[in-house]
């Protein structure tokens, strides 16, 4: 009998994630252990290549050579990140975009800069870290276009059917990402993920399935 790769639940950095026990929960009922990595960076400190190889000590250190990482967010970035630079040791991307309605009510000069800068642009300018964390949480096509050409790893983009303001990025994401697919949860509304992590990992589990990872 094959052992299941382990699911690395990486969340958001300013938005709820959902507990550590419901995850592991949630993922256990799917048939595999699951592994939640302290994403919080230094103060002063936010890059992706940190938390990246956090992750692959983790899993290095739970004994698993690949893993399904299941990112929302920030954790949805880091999880690209991984994807595109250590390939052999990712089964599989369960991602999730974590724009939230105040992105949409921002105001000033400087927040609309920001929107249109690279994070690690914003990071040179000494924009404030939690302003950063929550662009990085958008998942912007500005910030995961440059390597996302580089993502070979089968991947699933879930959208939940009345999460209104993930629809754009979530077709974004889906949309750029190589031979990847979209899967709309019926229902679910917006921060559907950190209420219920089983509904993501029901809607996750058929392409996890066909994949036989």
């Amino acid at each position: 009998m094959t052992t299941q790769a382990p699911a690395v639940v990486l969340r958001p950095a300013t938005s709820a994630g959902g507990s550590e026990e419901a995850w592991q929960q949630a993922w256990a009922a799917g048939g595999r252990t699951a592994l939640l990595p302290d994403l919080t960076p230094s103060p002063g400190l936010v890059v992706l290549e940190s938390p990246g190889l956090a992750v692959l000590a983790g899993l290095s250190d739970a004994g698993a050579d690949r893993a399904v990482l299941c990112g929302s967010g920030y954790g949805a970035m880091v999880a690209l990140h991984l994807a595109a630079n250590h390939p052999e040791r990712v089964a599989a991307l369960v991602l999730t975009t974590a724009s939230r309605v105040v992105d949409r009510e921002r105001r000033g000069i400087a927040d609309a800069a920001y929107g249109l800068l690279p994070v690690s642009r914003v990071q040179q300018l000494h924009g404030p870290q939690r302003r950063v964390l929550e662009l990085l949480d958008q998942v912007r096509t500005v910030d995961w276009t440059p390597f996302a050409s580089r993502v070979a790893v089968p991947a699933v983009v879930l959208l939940g059917e009345r999460d209104v303001i993930n629809k754009g990025p979530s077709r974004r994401l889906a949309a750029v990402l190589p031979g990847s697919e979209l899967v709309v949860v019926p229902g679910a509304r917006e921060g559907w993920v950190a209420r219920d992590p089983s509904a993501l990992v029901d809607a996750a589990a058929p392409f996890l399935e066909r994949l036989a990872v």
